[in-house]
């Protein structure tokens, strides 16, 4: 009895410390920030401000008098875009284009979808992506709902995935069928405050998600270098301490109950006093 109590208790602690060298001894998940690029002030990490093709084919929206479309300026990311438009006679595509570095990187692309009711004035988006000179599957197209209203922070492409080497991204507008606009807002990056090692990066995988249509309610400009905290992180700080008192609290009975059952009982007997054998059963 006791050598199987001890040997129970003695498997118990191989378990114990093979969970707690498991626990541990799992990678960290470092905290992660986001990066803004905007069209005008640029990438809030680099100072680098994206490249505009052709330059004579960009107006400042903000301060255009003479554009189609007139967003709100307090709803826009810190107050400027980049307006144009590509008509299907044109002979040089628009293009947006600016280089990003991030650990574990996810890219988001944001636009302002004008709605005009006016069908002369082109509101269809037509967009094509390339990443580090590769097209990207993914497109972006919306045509107006004529509400005569502007939508916000519409994220036209997601990516996900990203190796940890720097990355230069292209949006275009150049279908030969349809003319588009395109009203440029800024990008979002997410880099790791810690680094980590490059071999951990996964290379870049073709999880892209597709921008989701485009609603009519409009969002909050993000603020800047906001802090993102990883689900991975929270369950483990949440978790872990859980852990640790239920295997402690285990280990605990368990070695008091080893003590109480190998500890031998005290007899006692009155002295002198013999205690006589029970006389045999009689039926009688």
């Amino acid at each position: 009895m006791k050598r199987r109590l001890c040997n129970r208790f003695c498997c118990t602690l191989s378990l114990t410390k093979i969970f707690l060298s498991t626990f541990l001894t799992f990678p960290a998940v470092a905290q992660t920030e986001f990066k803004y690029i905007d069209d005008q002030n640029g990438d809030s990490a680099t100072g680098e401000v994206p490249v505009f093709g052709p330059d004579s084919g960009w107006t400042q929206g903000s301060t255009c008098t003479g554009c189609a479309f007139h967003p709100d300026v307090e709803q826009a990311f810190q107050g400027t875009w980049q307006d144009t438009t590509h008509h299907t006679t044109d002979v040089d595509p628009r293009t947006v284009q600016f280089n990003f570095t991030g650990v574990c990187t996810s890219l988001d692309v944001y636009c302002i979808i004008p709605n005009d009711a006016d069908l002369s004035i082109t509101s269809t988006y037509n967009l094509t992506f390339s990443l580090d000179g590769q097209p990207l599957q993914q497109t972006f197209t919306h045509s107006s709902d004529r509400s005569n209203e502007y939508i916000y922070n519409v994220s036209v492409l997601s990516l996900t995935g990203l190796v940890q080497v720097p990355h230069t991204f292209t949006m275009e507008a150049s279908s030969p069928t349809v003319n588009s606009t395109l009203l440029f807002d800024y990008a979002r990056y997410i880099v790791n405050l810690a680094p980590v090692s490059s071999s951990s990066a996964s290379a870049f995988e073709s999880s892209t998600t597709i921008a989701e249509s485009p609603s009519s309610t409009a969002t909050a400009a993000p603020a800047l270098n906001a802090p993102h905290t990883p689900p991975l992180i929270i369950i483990g700080s949440v978790l872990g301490p859980i852990l640790l008192v239920l295997i402690s609290s285990v280990l605990i009975f368990a070695y008091r109950r080893r003590r109480f059952i190998m500890t031998p009982l005290p007899t006692f007997q009155r002295p002198g006093v013999i205690q006589d054998p029970p006389p045999p059963y009689s039926a009688f």
